[in-house]
């Protein structure tokens, strides 16, 4: 009889244990513990342990920025060594006429339109006037507060006497080729005097004379 009963008694242990699994689940048996005592223990929430893990978190947020290390700035008129110069971004006119060379010995620094301190802006055109010429330091399309509303864009006039090949090279229809052949005539005929003398230079004609008036003048 009492064999009976054991047998009894662990069916009913195997019984619960196939229909009652879940309940052991989050259950354990610590050590010292008598076998056969279910003990309840209470399983840490995974979400509490994202959020501490998400607050306690020592990084930076991540900054993306698009600002240029560096512009190119095209530098014309008197200085020492005109053309295309890359400066770090923020440079200033002066910092654009030092690596040009320098000012020429004819740079018209006095000029109100000159402000060595000004700010360059990418792909900018620098133009330092010469004694005798009227210009700005900076195209008109950095200095937009400085134009009233309307008013025409302001054009720097040439002179044909002392310009180089490269300051002849910014006016409109002017290349390599020609600007060398107005120099060669300049230096040949010891200077210009008049305007229509650039018809006896070869390329140009009654058009690009006319088209020429409103960029270029002439001083001694």
């Amino acid at each position: 009889m009492p064999q009976r009963s054991g047998r009894i008694i662990w069916l009913l242990v195997a019984l619960l244990a196939l229909g009652g699994g879940s309940i052991l689940i989050g259950m354990h048996v610590p050590s010292g513990t008598t076998p056969g005592t279910l003990v309840a223990t209470t399983a840490t929430p995974v979400t509490s342990v994202l959020l501490r893990a998400t607050s306690t978190s020592t990084e930076p947020p991540l900054v993306l920025t698009d600002t240029p290390d560096s512009i190119v700035v095209y530098v014309v008129g008197a200085v020492q060594r005109p053309g295309v110069y890359e400066l770090p971004a923020g440079a200033r006119v002066a910092d654009a006429v030092q690596v040009a060379g320098g000012l020429a010995p004819d740079a018209d620094t006095e000029s109100a339109a000159v402000n060595l301190a000004l700010y360059i802006a990418d792909e900018a055109r620098v133009y330092i006037p010469r004694r005798g010429t009227s210009g700005s330091a900076v195209p008109a399309t950095n200095m937009p507060e400085m134009l009233p509303t309307g008013a025409p864009e302001q054009v720097t006039l040439i002179n044909l006497n002392t310009a180089g090949i490269n300051e002849l090279q910014t006016i409109p229809g002017i290349g390599p080729e020609l600007a060398q052949r107005i120099i060669a005539y300049r230096e040949q005929k010891g200077g210009f005097r008049t305007l229509e003398e650039l018809l006896e230079i070869r390329g140009i004609g009654n058009t690009t004379l006319e088209n020429l008036r409103t960029h270029v003048q002439i001083h001694e």
